[in-house]
């Protein structure tokens, strides 16, 4: 787990966690089960140069014994417990989190932080990103702009300014964010049928990755205007691009592939 040019940093911290959530899917590769069935071999038979040759035959293979799986056990992923309500679920909430990943707690905001999450990924689903209830508060430089010709676009150094966000997503194991995905799933689930939708949340929790792993990066600085506060793509078909696309064009194409490439793992 996601990520808009047009809306502040709130608003890209939002698409980040969201696409950290999203990590909760990636399961390592299922292994191809050992069979034991061994092939039968014999030889031609020689032939001898007698009247009446007698054809040889090598003796039938004795069966090796049955093949065992040697691969070392899968030591167990211990996790914090999920609560059974969503009410006063946060204390156990921000443990998880740590335990996750220690450097995502410091920014966290208070309060409701299941189900802030789970809309963030309802809405992701749909390409959008909401504008309020943000569950992740993340400093970052304001953004910059430079000039480049007769056009404004977006500075280098915008690119940078989630790194670390990107970095403490990615440094989580796979395989443990899968195991809390897992166990979280029915509390995850009863946050979703709040909002009385059709679908599952692990559907949108799919359709969002999907969002995510769909957009291309930009091939060059696109021109900026700037008719009110915040900036906006120049060319209308670039501003009509999904808030999903747009934060990651913003977060730039090294952050992209790497979330990309992690949810993919």
């Amino acid at each position: 787990m996601n990520k808009k040019i047009i809306i502040g940093t709130g608003a890209s911290v939002i698409v980040v966690t969201a696409i950290g959530l999203g990590i909760f899917l990636n399961q390592a590769n299922t292994p191809k089960p050992l069979t034991n069935e061994l092939p039968l071999t014999t030889t031609a038979p020689v032939i001898r140069e007698q009247p009446k040759p007698t054809p040889q035959y090598t003796p039938e293979p004795d069966w090796a014994e049955p093949e065992t799986n040697n691969e070392p056990a899968i030591p167990e992923i211990k996790i914090v417990a999920a609560p059974e309500k969503l009410e006063n679920s946060d204390p156990q909430f921000l443990l998880a989190v740590t335990d996750l990943a220690p450097d995502l707690g410091k920014w966290l905001l208070p309060n409701e932080q299941i189900r802030k999450w789970v809309l963030v990924i309802d809405q992701m689903a749909d390409g959008t990103l909401p504008k309020r209830y943000r569950p992740v508060d993340f400093p970052m430089e304001k953004f910059a702009v430079e000039p480049m010709g007769l056009d404004t676009v977006s500075a280098p150094e915008n690119q940078e300014r989630m790194d670390q966000l990107v970095k403490t997503f990615t440094a989580i194991p796979p395989e443990k964010m899968a195991a809390y995905y897992q166990s979280w799933l029915p509390l995850l689930d009863k946050a979703y049928a709040e909002q009385g939708k059709g679908n599952s949340f692990d559907q949108r929790l799919q359709q969002a990755i999907s969002q995510v792993l769909a957009a291309n990066p930009l091939e060059q600085p696109a021109a900026l205007t700037r008719p009110s506060v915040l900036y906006k793509f120049e060319d209308p078909a670039l501003e009509k691009a999904s808030d999903v696309e747009k934060i990651l064009w913003r977060m730039g194409p090294e952050n992209t592939e790497i979330i990309q490439d992690y949810l993919r793992s």
